[in-house]
């Protein structure tokens, strides 16, 4: 009863937010945020719980136990889980978490199609280029 009780009154101090700048978060997670799962899932904790209290901690400990349960990528799971609990179905949908590893991928890879050698962009993409460039010629 006590937690329950605790719960409310936690849910009541949680800090109003658009769902666009609740989305804006996972775009920028997506694409500045650095290390596995588990680091980006403690990111989110800090961020969203701890920080911004845009999300109850309740409601974070059962979306990461279920991110946990679900087949795939925890991160992602756990960063749909929140947008759903936030925003309903467009905010699941919405969160782009799993999608944006796509983009500088496809960056490096035209870049490389295209050809493009200059001394910045050898350096820009060192660490990326061997991998992709090898997906793509064996195709």
């Amino acid at each position: 009863m006590l937690d329950d009780l605790e719960t409310r009154v936690e849910d009541r101090d949680m800090a109003e937010v658009p769902l666009w700048r609740f989305l804006l978060y996972f775009l920028y997670l997506g694409t500045f945020g650095f290390g596995g799962p588990i680091a980006l899932a403690g990111y989110m904790q800090r961020d969203l719980v701890e920080r911004r209290r845009w999300i109850s901690a309740e409601d974070y400990r059962v979306g990461l136990a279920l991110a946990q349960l679900a087949p795939g990528p925890l991160a992602a799971q756990l960063a749909i889980y929140l947008g759903y609990v936030r925003g309903g179905f467009w905010g699941g949908k919405g969160t782009l978490f799993p999608r944006l590893n796509y983009f500088p991928a496809a960056l490096v890879t035209a870049f490389e199609i295209a050809e493009v050698d200059t001394p910045r962009w050898r350096a820009a993409s060192a660490r990326e280029r061997p991998s992709l460039v090898t997906k793509w010629r064996a195709r």
